[in-house]
C-alpha cells in the first residue's frame, strides 16, 4: 500500500535529518506523520407542521405485513466501493474499498471500514427514548433489485419501517457515481393519531486499533471552526457534550467515518469506548453519536433530518473536493503550517514521479 512505503520513506528520511540537526549544524523542522497521503455543507430538519397523509387502519396493516421476517442484504457498487446495506436496522453492513488493500499483500482482500461483528454493522438510527427499538427493526424497500450498481450519476435505495401504531420511519440513501461520500435523509411520519416527542440518535462506529499508531486515531468534531480530537482514553471523561458540529468522525491514520449534518444546528455529541459484546469481546470499539434536539410532530405531521456520510482515506485532494470542512481532518499539530503545503507538493511530485523516496528527497 503506497500508504507504507510513504510512511517508511518519511521515517528514514526523519532519521537522516535527525542525524544531520544532532551531528551537525541546525536541522530544518521535523515531521509529523505523513498519515494524509493516501489515494489517487450538516441534521436538516423539515419545519414543524409539514402535513402528510394520514394512513387508515387498513393502510397501517398493510405496510406492517410488508415488513420482511428475514434480513435482507442491498449491495451497492460503485466505482470506489461495494457496500452492504441490511434491512434489519437499516445499517450498513459493510464498506469494502476497491482501491485499498486490507493488509500490504498480494492476496489481501480489500480494506472494509465496516466491522459486522460490532452490533452488525454501522450507522444506526434510533430514537433517544421510546419503545420502538429501530436498531433491531426489520425495514422493507419496495425495490426487488438485491444489488444497485451506480453507473449513471447517483442512485437511491429506499427503507421504510413503521410500528402497528402508525409512525413510520423513512431511510433514503443516495449513492454517488465517483464519490466516498452518500446521503441518508431520515423522516419520520406520524400517523398515530395523537402527538409525538422525541429526539433522535445518529451512530457510526469503528474498530479500535489493535496496535498503537504513529498520529491520532480516535473520534474528532469539527465546529466553530475548530477541530476538537478526543484520545481514546479520555472519551468517558470528555466524551459528552453540546456542540453545533459541521461533522463528527472515527479516524484511524488512513482512513475515516464521518457523520455530517446538511445544516449546522445545536446537537448533542456522545461518544462511548466499549468491548464489543456481541461477538468474542476481545475487540474494542469506538462509539459516536449526533442526537438531535427534541422534537414534536402533531398526527399527521412529518420531520425530515438530511445527512451525509463519508467512508472513504483521508487523502486531502479528496477531502478538499468533498467539501464540508472535511479537509480539516488532516491535521499535523503544531506544525500543521508548514506540513500541509509539503504535503501538497509531496503529492504533486508522486503523480510525476510515482515513488515516494524519490518525491521526498526532491521536497
Amino acid at each position: 500500500m503506497e500508504q507504507l512505503r510513504l510512511l517508511i520513506a518519511v521515517v528514514l528520511s526523519f532519521i537522516v535529518f535527525f542525524a544531520w540537526n544532532h551531528f551537525y549544524v541546525k536541522n530544518q523542522p521535523e515531521k509529523d506523520i505523513p498519515a494524509q497521503v493516501a489515494a489517487t455543507d450538516n441534521g436538516q430538519q423539515s419545519p414543524v407542521g409539514e402535513k402528510t397523509f394520514m394512513a387508515t387502519s387498513q393502510e397501517k396493516q398493510d405496510i406492517i405485513k410488508k415488513l420482511p421476517v428475514d434480513e435482507k442484504i442491498y449491495t451497492i457498487e460503485t466505482p470506489s466501493y461495494i457496500a452492504e446495506i441490511s434491512s434489519l436496522g437499516g445499517k450498513i453492513k459493510s464498506f469494502k474499498l476497491k482501491n485499498f488493500k486490507a493488509k500490504n499483500k498480494p492476496n489481501s482482500p480489500l480494506k472494509n471500514l465496516v466491522n459486522e461483528n460490532f452490533m452488525g454493522g454501522s450507522y444506526f438510527v434510533d430514537f433517544d427514548s421510546s419503545s420502538i427499538d429501530l436498531k433491531n427493526s426489520n425495514f422493507y424497500s419496495s425495490s426487488e433489485a438485491g444489488k444497485i450498481i451506480v453507473k449513471d450519476s447517483k442512485k437511491a435505495l429506499e427503507l421504510q419501517y413503521q410500528d402497528e401504531s402508525g409512525l413510520i420511519i423513512k431511510k433514503e440513501f443516495v449513492f454517488y457515481k465517483n464519490s466516498y461520500l452518500f446521503d441518508c435523509n431520515v423522516s419520520v411520519i406520524n400517523n398515530t393519531g395523537t402527538s409525538f416527542s422525541n429526539r433522535l440518535n445518529f451512530s457510526i462506529n469503528s474498530e479500535k486499533p489493535k496496535s498503537k499508531q504513529i498520529g491520532f486515531v480516535g473520534p474528532a468534531v469539527y465546529s466553530n471552526n475548530k477541530l476538537k480530537q478526543i484520545s481514546i482514553k479520555d472519551i468517558e471523561e470528555d466524551g459528552n457534550f453540546n456542540s453545533k458540529p459541521d461533522w463528527m468522525a472515527l479516524e484511524t491514520i488512513y482512513f475515516m467515518t464521518a457523520l455530517i449534518p446538511d445544516k449546522i444546528v445545536d446537537m448533542t455529541i456522545d461518544l462511548k469506548a466499549h468491548k464489543d459484546k456481541f461477538s468474542d469481546g476481545k475487540r474494542e470499539f469506538i462509539e459516536g453519536s449526533m442526537i438531535t434536539s427534541p422534537f414534536t410532530l402533531n398526527s399527521g405531521e412529518k420531520k425530515v433530518f438530511n445527512y451525509h456520510i463519508y467512508l472513504g482515506p483521508k487523502s486531502l485532494d479528496i477531502l478538499k473536493t468533498i467539501g464540508y470542512n472535511l479537509k480539516k481532518s488532516v491535521n499535523f499539530g503544531f506544525f500543521d503550517a508548514i506540513s500541509k503545503p509539503c504535503l501538497i507538493v509531496l503529492n504533486y511530485i508522486y503523480k510525476v514521479i510515482p515513488n515516494y523516496g524519490i518525491s521526498i528527497i526532491l521536497l
